[in-house]
């Protein structure tokens, strides 16, 4: 994947990046305010950046939309994942009868969490900076993927029959979601 980081007046940075197989383009901002636009990789950057500045309005109101950041000390923030989040991950493994074969700890950019098909939990270890139905619901929602690997019908019954609230919660976490920025 081909990079370039450009400025964009009244805007800031922007980062272009060409993919192989990408069709389209596609202009996202994520919960740290970094603006990307993805293209195909045969088209030049400059359509990219042209991409961009007809989007400036949009970018503009969704990037004063965003919740002011929290600054956390990310060994802090590790250490107390490490004391908390296994112990609460065992906690409702076992209240909601799942198994996972390990847990692991990371500081994820994109999503709070991850589980593979041999069972393998990954967390954000900032998951503790988030109030405890946030973490909760993420971390049944990983353990849902223990025996649903997709978010089919199946697997929403099943998560909503442990946690009744899990789509409001789902729909806070993304509305609300902090961007958390280690210091």
């Amino acid at each position: 994947m081909a990079q370039q980081l450009v400025q964009l007046d009244g805007v800031g940075e922007l980062h272009l990046s060409k993919r192989r197989g990408q069709r389209n383009l596609r202009l996202s901002i994520n919960s740290q305010g970094r603006i990307r636009v993805s293209q195909p990789h045969w088209l030049p950057y400059r359509v990219g950046l042209e991409f961009a500045k007809r989007h400036q309005t949009w970018i503009s109101k969704k990037l004063a939309e965003r919740p002011a950041s929290i600054q956390v000390d990310g060994r802090q923030s590790r250490r107390r994942a490490e004391l908390v989040l296994p112990k609460r991950l065992a906690e409702l493994a076992r209240k909601h009868n799942y198994k996972y074969r390990q847990l692991k700890l990371r500081k994820l950019s994109a999503r709070w969490g991850s589980c593979s098909s041999r069972g393998d939990i990954t967390l954000s270890y900032l998951l503790v900076e988030l109030p405890d139905e946030f973490a909760d619901y993420v971390m049944l929602h990983e353990l849902v993927h223990t025996r649903h690997l997709n978010h089919s019908q199946s697997f929403w019954r099943e998560l909503e029959s442990a946690l009744p609230q899990a789509r409001q919660l789902q729909r806070r976490l993304r509305q609300s979601q902090p961007a958390i920025e280690v210091v």
